[in-house]
């Protein structure tokens, strides 16, 4: 429970401080997107997989704290998302983009290997342009 409960108070704190700082709707998804994988796949790796892989072991007791928390993280993630459609920079079915983004994102541990072909921010920069496009040019 504790490592669970570290593990998504310190992605959501990052992802909030990266949020703060982007700029354009395109920014926010590209934060929403790196911030999750360098923390999936890099130094909270642990403690997340512990959340994704051990959710149904917790109690029905502990269970409403991880679940304030987690949705404390996802709204993150909808805001971000639903400025993004607002904007035009993504379809406006946000709840769904918003699962199918975190599910598709979770399942990067399965196959990320750390000695392969691509950083951590290299597949992020690459699953980005597979849901947004490319960075727009400045005029």
């Amino acid at each position: 429970m504790a490592v669970m409960a570290l593990g998504i108070t310190s992605t959501t704190e990052k992802l909030a401080a990266a949020l703060d700082v982007a700029t354009t709707a395109h920014d926010k998804v590209s934060a929403l997107i790196h911030v999750h994988l360098n923390s999936l796949l890099g130094e909270n790796q642990a403690a997340l997989e512990v959340m994704l892989y051990e959710w149904r072991s917790v109690s029905e007791a502990q269970r409403p704290g991880l679940i304030i928390l987690r949705d404390r993280y996802e709204a993150l993630w909808q805001t971000a998302l639903d400025e993004a459609a607002a904007a035009g920079v993504v379809g406006q079915d946000t709840r769904l983009l918003r699962r199918m983004l975190l599910g598709s994102l979770h399942w990067s541990v399965q196959w990320f290997k750390r000695d392969g072909e691509d950083s951590v921010d290299a597949l992020a920069e690459r699953m980005l342009k597979l849901v947004i496009g490319p960075r727009p040019q400045a005029d």
